[in-house]
C-alpha cells in the first residue's frame, strides 16, 4: 500500500510513553495507517498544546507526514481532540480501555482492515462512555474482535444433532455449543438466553447493541468463553488480562 506523504486522519491514541523527558512518543489506530507511533515534541511541558491531548484513548485528528528517509510518521499538527475524562475517572474503565488498547496492539491488522479495526475501538470507547453499558463495551469489543479475526463460532442450535436445549457446552475444540446428549464435556455449560446474547453480539450492529441489557449471570457465563477464545488466539498471556477477569460491579 502505498501512502501520501502527508496525511490527515482521524485516530484515536492507545498508549503514550515519555520521550527525552519533555516529548511524549505515542501510539495510535487510524482509518488510513492502521496501528503506527509517532512524537508529539514538547508535549509534557505543562504550557505545550499537546500537553492535555496526548493522552490515551483521545480521539483526534493527526496531521502527519511520512519521512522518506526514515519512513516515520511526524506529528504536524493536531485537531478536534475529544477528551478521555470520562475512562480516567471509573479505575474499571481505565482496566477495560487498557484491555481494549493492548489485544489492538498485539494484533496483525491487514492495511484493508483499518477502518473496521478503528471502528471497532471507537464504538467500544462509545459503550464505555455510558457508565451503565460497561458489559455491553466488553462484549462487544471481544465478540467483534473474535468476528474480524475469522472466529465464528456455531451458535444456533446443537452444533451435532442440531436440536434445541434450555442448556449447552462449549466445545473450544469444535467451535460451537452442544446439547448434554451430545456433549463431549460438561465443563463450559451455558444457558441458552446466553447463548442467544453470544450470538447477538457476534452478528448485530453497534446500533442495535448499545442498549441491550445484560444481567450479570448472563454476562459472567459468556465471558467465561469469550476470554478462553481470546486466550487462545495470542502466543503469550495478555498483560490486562487478569484485571479484566478479576472486575466487579461492571
Amino acid at each position: 500500500m502505498s501512502y501520501k506523504r502527508h496525511i490527515v486522519t482521524d485516530s484515536i491514541i492507545l498508549n503514550v510513553g515519555v520521550s527525552r523527558e519533555i516529548d511524549r512518543s505515542f501510539t495510535f489506530i487510524s482509518k488510513e495507517v492502521g496501528v503506527n507511533r509517532t512524537v508529539a515534541f514538547g508535549a509534557c511541558k505543562y504550557k505545550s498544546r499537546y500537553c492535555s491531548t496526548i493522552q490515551p484513548f483521545v480521539k483526534l485528528k493527526l496531521y502527519l507526514y511520512k519521512n522518506p528517509k526514515t519512513e516515520y510518521f511526524e506529528l504536524k499538527d493536531i485537531s478536534e481532540p475529544e477528551s478521555s475524562e470520562f475512562i480516567k475517572n471509573d479505575i474499571r474503565k481505565i482496566y477495560i480501555a487498557a484491555f481494549f488498547s493492548e489485544i489492538i496492539q498485539k494484533t496483525y491488522i491487514n492495511p484493508e482492515e483499518y477502518k473496521k479495526f478503528f471502528y471497532l475501538m471507537q464504538y467500544s470507547l462509545e459503550l464505555l462512555h455510558n457508565g451503565d453499558a460497561l458489559k455491553n463495551a466488553l462484549l462487544f469489543f471481544i465478540c467483534k474482535f473474535l468476528y474480524l479475526s475469522g472466529v465464528n463460532p456455531a451458535l444456533e442450535s446443537c452444533l451435532k444433532c442440531q436440536n434445541s436445549s434450555p442448556d449447552y457446552f462449549y466445545d473450544f475444540i469444535r467451535g460451537g455449543v452442544f446439547c448434554s446428549k451430545c456433549a463431549a464435556n460438561f465443563n463450559n455449560r451455558i444457558s441458552a438466553e446466553s447463548v442467544k446474547i453470544f450470538r447477538d453480539f457476534l452478528k448485530l450492529k453497534y446500533s442495535e447493541l448499545k442498549n441491550v441489557t445484560v444481567d450479570s449471570r448472563k454476562f459472567d457465563e459468556i465471558l467465561r468463553i469469550l476470554v478462553k477464545i481470546l486466550s487462545n488466539l495470542f502466543d503469550a498471556k495478555l498483560s490486562t488480562l487478569d484485571n479484566i477477569i478479576n472486575l466487579r460491579d461492571v
